[in-house]
């Protein structure tokens, strides 16, 4: 992978830059530690849980953000 170049031709405009909705409801997760509601033990973080927002970061900051919550939690 260290030899791979990439050569970009162009963009994609932003409004086609969108996070995939769908996943676990955040209804069903404890929001302090990402932990189900359901099932005891089960932990949530980053794109599995349903939120939709715009890329360029922020995908990478709510699996971050979720991930510390989890580990923390």
């Amino acid at each position: 992978m260290k030899a791979f170049p990439i050569t970009i031709r162009d963009f994609r405009p932003v409004d086609e830059a969108i996070i995939t909705d769908g996943g676990v409801s955040v209804k069903e997760i404890k929001p302090k530690t990402m932990e189900s509601k359901l099932v005891s033990g089960l932990y949530f973080a980053g794109e599995i849980i349903d939120v939709t927002g715009f890329t360029g970061g922020f995908n990478l900051q709510i699996a971050f953000s979720t991930a510390n919550a989890a580990a923390l939690g």
